[in-house]
């Protein structure tokens, strides 16, 4: 009988160096700056800097998405969230892994005025 392959088989993961919220914070500015409007994720950034989370959560961003995890380095697809803001629908998505290659934990969206409260509940679930 033959057995099912096993997805993790041979699986490398994807780690990255977590940056400092500062960084972070200053990545965004920099882009408002230049006429990109990312002032909603400024604003979280902020939050979660002077949250009590902040030194327990890790994070590294791209233009568009801000991923964040219990871990660094941060290891994409497992254990982490994917935090991004849709401009044109003014709606915030988070998606959530637990696992690399399996289907997302949730993915979840929320309105723009929502996006920082729902973030603290969604990552004060996760960490406790």
């Amino acid at each position: 009988m033959n057995k099912p392959a096993n997805k993790l088989s041979g699986y490398k993961p994807l780690l990255v160096k977590a940056v400092s919220w500062d960084d972070i914070e200053s990545h965004y500015l920099s882009l408002v700056s230049h006429g990109w409007h990312h002032e909603q994720f400024v604003g979280l950034i902020r939050h979660i800097k002077s949250s009590d989370y902040s030194a327990r959560l890790f994070a590294c961003t791209s233009l568009d998405t801000l991923s964040v995890s219990i871990y660094d380095p941060i290891e994409f697809g497992r254990e982490n969230l994917s935090v991004e803001f849709d401009r044109d629908k003014q709606y915030w998505k988070f998606t959530y892994c637990s696992l690399p290659y399996q289907k997302p934990t949730f993915v979840r969206k929320y309105p723009a005025d929502k996006g920082i409260e729902k973030f603290a509940q969604d990552w004060n679930a996760l960490i406790k």
